[in-house]
């Protein structure tokens, strides 16, 4: 609570012309999700949480300073580890105490403790704890940049709105790729409110914040296994989420491997072609962030991306594609060996509007027995600035300065095939 953010800022009135997005106010005891890169209201409750119904964690930390005054409402922002964000407040200069903090930690549970030494992150702070003074201006802006712990265990960012009065409402908005550092700590215009030009409106915060589990939840893992598919079947894959893919402890013959599948990709290997099949759920027009996760120890790991089911007999000439493509190669270059457990590739991509299904198969590939990676496709895709100039890999910040990203502005076609009835 010690420290205050001051005002200031660039670009007058840039903010003015954000598209405000209503959402409904999350009851005391749920969490409504946010989006991010969009400025969306917030609202404390109609009636003040007492201590009775009150998780105790989010009354020990938040609700005691305020005892009948603690009108709250939760929310939530998915975040990446290792990643920088700005996240803004708007608040109506009118006086009136509205608040909201920030933790790493489900705020709604019953177990509070002390974590012992953080050893340079943080679990959450304050974002503004002074209130504005009134001014002839329809909001009062505040702005932090604030950097997500690489080691952090979920991507769960909590939002606390606090008001000592019922259904009072602010706005907020969480932005990626991150303001500079320098505008957000110099700028000298609001541009909510151009009169209080020569204050400061931002701050950097400088130490990570963690995003931590409690003893009291069920860790999940970072990577959860899903069962391998055998080479005649697929395996359905959830998105945002990290899952474990794994290749089979024996090679695929061409004698038993569909015709697609052997001609399209095992054929290259021979005797070597170890490969599972996995599949996820799209949507036609949206685009998507995939991630690769492999151990960096020299060994062949790949998979490739594919528009159409591989485990076919028919292979054909599709005809002129006008702008499309129908699969790539995800990686084909292997990792160098580094000191760290995985390395992270990752690749926006485009599913064509004209596609005729939502699968998009991923064609997992060895050249040595059940070796294993880590794979996930996230919606909403991450920024195409971000990944294509990102240069600290959160997997393995010993690389910091190579990208580790791609965008594929080819729209991938998801396609049947003659033999598939459509």
């Amino acid at each position: 609570m010690k420290n205050v953010l001051r005002v200031a800022s660039v670009l007058a009135g840039i903010f003015l012309l954000v598209l405000i997005a209503p959402l409904r106010p999350a009851a005391a005891l749920n969490v409504t999700d946010l989006p991010l890169n969009k400025t969306v209201e917030v609202r404390t409750s109609p009636q003040p949480l007492s201590e009775a119904v009150c998780p105790k964690k989010l009354w020990d930390r938040y609700g005691k300073s305020y005892g009948k005054k603690f009108y709250t409402g939760i929310y939530r922002l998915t975040v990446n580890p290792g990643e920088k964000y700005t996240l803004y407040g708007y608040f109506p200069p009118d006086g009136k105490y509205r608040n909201f903090y920030i933790s790493g930690e489900n705020p709604l549970t019953d177990y509070t403790y002390s974590y012992g030494n953080l050893q340079g992150v943080t679990a959450g702070f304050v974002f503004w704890f002074q209130q504005p003074s009134k001014w002839s201006c329809p909001a009062v802006t505040r702005r932090v940049n604030i950097r997500i712990a690489p080691q952090s265990e979920h991507r769960s960012i909590f939002i606390i709105a606090v008001s000592e009065t019922p259904q009072e409402a602010f706005r907020i908005m969480l932005k990626s790729p991150a303001d500079p550092d320098q505008d957000v700590e110099k700028s000298a215009i609001d541009p909510s409110c151009p009169p209080r030009t020569g204050q400061t409106w931002g701050q950097n915060w400088t130490t990570p914040i963690i995003l931590r589990y409690d003893p009291s939840e069920k860790k999940e893992e970072k990577i959860k296994p899903v069962q391998p598919a055998s080479p005649a079947g697929v395996t359905e894959l959830p998105i945002n989420r990290v899952a474990e893919v794994k290749t089979p402890p024996q090679p695929l013959a061409q004698a038993a491997a569909p015709k697609k599948l052997w001609d399209k990709y095992g054929k290259s290997y021979g005797k070597k072609f170890y490969t599972s099949i996995y599949r996820f759920a799209v949507a036609p027009g949206e685009k998507y962030t995939l991630y690769g996760y492999f151990p960096p120890d020299g060994k062949y790991r790949n998979f490739y991306v594919s528009g159409e089911n591989p485990l076919t007999d028919y292979t054909y000439a599709y005809g002129n594609l006008q702008g499309v493509t129908t699969g790539f190669a995800f990686w084909f270059q292997q990792p160098s060996k580094w000191s760290c457990a995985t390395v992270g590739r990752r690749v926006n991509i485009r599913i064509a509007p004209r596609s005729e299904h939502n699968s998009l198969y991923i064609i997992a590939v060895s050249e040595t027995p059940q070796e294993t990676f880590g794979i996930m496709l996230k919606g909403p895709a991450d920024e195409d600035r971000d990944v294509e100039k990102s240069t600290l890999d959160p997997s393995c910040p010993a690389r910091k300065g190579q990208t580790w990203g791609q965008n594929w502005t080819t729209p991938l076609l998801l396609r049947y095939d003659p033999s598939e009835k459509k």
